[in-house]
């Protein structure tokens, strides 16, 4: 076997930094993305049969991306979670953020989140719903609270 020189080695060091270097820069975690949406806290109990929701708080937030969860087409059964409210001139309804039927308790976070055209203007008026929904497409039970963006 023939012995490298000089050259061959720099090349061959300069190949491994390059790949290293790469690889390195893939690795480093970037800042997450964050988004505006609403947080909505509620409340959801079966009480002999009987489905009960109330909303506890909902406001205006920012959270990562992969923290909101969104469908324009919600599952059946399903709890849904949904904001409607104007925007120049014309009336917004936010996609669905869905929480499972069998959620249950006191403390129930749902991010409702938005296009980035659909973000409301600072001082709107919103209307925030959470409604409970049987496989039938039947309303079981709904909360709805107002708040200022």
């Amino acid at each position: 076997m023939a012995k490298k020189s000089i050259h061959e080695w720099r090349i061959i060091v300069l190949a491994i930094s390059v790949i290293l270097a790469t690889f390195l820069y893939g690795c480093v975690q970037q800042k997450p993305e964050k988004v505006p949406v609403i947080e909505v806290n509620f409340s959801h109990y079966v009480i002999s049969g009987q489905h009960i929701v109330k909303i506890n708080s909902a406001k205006r937030a920012e959270v990562e991306i992969e923290k909101v969860r969104v469908t324009n087409s919600p599952p059946f059964p399903g709890i849904h979670v949904y904001a409607i409210y104007n925007k120049s001139g014309r009336i917004v309804i936010t996609p669905v953020a869905p929480v499972s039927i069998n959620t249950v308790g006191d403390n129930i976070t749902a991010y409702i989140g938005m296009e980035k055209k659909d973000v409301p203007e600072s001082g709107t008026n919103i209307v925030v719903v959470v409604e409970v929904w049987d496989a039938n497409s039947r309303k079981l039970a709904g909360d709805r609270v107002g708040i200022t963006w």
